[in-house]
């Protein structure tokens, strides 16, 4: 999930693709300034509302699977937001035993 994202689920683009002849940069630009502007931030910015429309549309996700995956999210920023305001030695300290632990596990299970 992107840090970014401030409110709902983000998205991301997808790998699925048109293939077409190679264009130079250059000539990209050149073609695309012409048929149509840059978009600004705020048309390219979906809000929460549009993004659920997205995850309902073309996941066929349910409004329970939507919310069970917003309050994830938002657990998720808020262990991001705490975890900047620490001290970075206590920050450091704590990923040491998180590996520690994860290697303890690993080597148990051989």
């Amino acid at each position: 999930d992107h840090p970014d994202t401030k409110k709902g689920l983000s998205l991301s683009i997808g790998w699925d693709y048109a293939e077409r002849d190679a264009v130079s940069l250059d000539e990209y630009e050149d073609d695309r300034e012409q048929c149509q502007p840059r978009r600004s931030y705020q048309e390219l910015k979906l809000t929460p509302r549009m993004k659920r429309r997205v995850m309902k549309r073309d996941f066929g996700m349910s409004r329970d699977e939507i919310e069970k995956a917003e309050r994830r999210v938002e657990r998720q920023r808020r262990r991001r937001e705490r975890r900047t305001k620490r001290h970075p030695l206590v920050v450091r300290t704590e990923d040491a035993l998180r590996s520690a632990t994860r290697k303890m596990k690993s080597i148990s299970v051989v």
